[in-house]
């Protein structure tokens, strides 16, 4: 393997993370749980996987073709460049894109459920307390909206 390849994990992550953060989540304090919650962590998730994609699949096809090189004992390309350079000389700049379409179509569902469920997961991992403030109740005294006991 490449020492350069895990890059292109941290590279994707990264892009990632950022679409998330540009998207149109906001997690009001001191109001009840907005009850559209869900769809927007199901959108902003499916949003941020496409984005994440669309930026790094061609890096994703020369990952790859290099991961793949010199299976079966024949070496076609020495290096990252090379592989560029013979892949787009032989195949053209569609090599770059070629089964973009499917892996878009998966990434959409995949990466909503995935960023749905974890963030929703981790909302009901924290302290009662901080539960709480997302629950919609009547307000008492003090910070936030809490249940009467």
């Amino acid at each position: 393997m490449h020492s350069s390849l895990p890059h292109t994990v941290a590279l994707k992550l990264s892009i990632r993370h950022s679409a998330v953060e540009l998207l149109p989540i906001t997690y009001a304090q001191n109001t009840p749980l907005n009850h559209y919650v869900i769809p927007k962590l199901l959108f902003s998730g499916g949003m941020s996987g496409i984005v994440s994609w669309l930026s790094t699949y061609p890096v994703d096809v020369i990952k790859s073709r290099l991961q793949a090189d010199g299976v079966g004992g024949i070496t076609q390309y020495n290096g990252i460049l090379d592989c560029i350079r013979k892949s787009y000389h032989d195949e053209g700049w569609r090599v770059f894109t070629r089964g973009l379409t499917s892996t878009l179509l998966r990434a959409f569902p995949v990466n909503a459920a995935t960023f749905a469920t974890v963030t929703v997961f981790l909302m009901y991992m924290r302290s009662e307390e901080d539960l709480r403030e997302c629950e919609p109740g009547p307000k008492r005294k003090g910070k936030g909206h809490h249940f009467s006991n």
